[in-house]
């Protein structure tokens, strides 16, 4: 089936929520992460990762998926190429991390309307409780994180503040340079209330977002 709106695509006996068509209008928002913060940067030219959020309140007819309405879709790249796996819904990369490094996690702000405990950040291969049945997952997912934590104020990047959201890659996880892109959802009060790019393009006096980049065995930190 092709990628339109509201289309879902079955892949492997799961619902593949096609979002990211072109078909469908969204309001976007990118954060590139360009500065280096203390010693060193990573190789490569900056922006080295960039974080994309993607609002879908304006959509058109959405069927069953309804629900998204209210989300906020979060693509983090370290690569420039169009990233299409298929069936649909390509990635279009918008960082420049050079090869062999690697983001080991990612830091980012919540407006203070939000209720931290409220929000849930879903790796979008995944199944999400919102969507009917919880089998529902995005196409063209990436890779997939290590660990998701939100706690107002807990995560502190060297040089860059403190951040509400973690999201982090270890292990055999890895964003970058084979698997250079992420999709993410970010689904409030299970979707019950709408949010929007600018309740997480948000600075903290510092930065809007930051990132942990291995750059051949030492970690750098980058914001933007």
């Amino acid at each position: 089936m092709k990628c339109r709106s509201h289309v879902a695509v079955k892949t492997i006996g799961i619902i593949a929520i096609a979002l990211s068509c072109s078909a469908l209008r969204a309001a976007e928002a990118d954060i590139p992460l360009s500065a280096a913060i203390g010693g060193g940067a990573p190789a490569g030219k900056a922006p080295w990762v960039n974080l994309l959020l993607r609002d879908f309140s304006d959509a058109g007819d959405m069927g069953n998926y309804e629900w998204i309405r209210n989300t906020v879709e979060l693509q983090v790249t370290t690569g420039s190429e169009k990233y299409d796996p298929g069936p649909c819904c390509p990635v279009q990369g918008k960082g420049n991390l050079g090869a062999n490094q690697r983001v080991k996690a990612v830091y980012l702000n919540i407006a203070s309307r939000l209720d931290p405990s409220k929000l849930r950040v879903y790796w979008a291969g995944e199944a999400m409780t919102p969507g009917p049945e919880g089998s529902n997952v995005f196409a063209a997912s990436g890779a997939r994180p290590s660990r998701i934590q939100v706690n107002k104020g807990a995560f502190r990047s060297s040089g860059a503040g403190t951040y509400d959201a973690y999201i982090e890659w270890q292990g055999s996880a890895t964003l970058g340079p084979e698997t250079p892109y992420v999709k993410l959802l970010l689904v409030y009060d299970g979707a019950k209330t709408d949010i929007s790019p600018d309740d997480f393009a948000v600075s903290n006096g510092t930065a809007r977002a930051a990132a942990t980049v291995d750059a051949g065995g030492a970690d750098v930190w980058i914001r933007d």
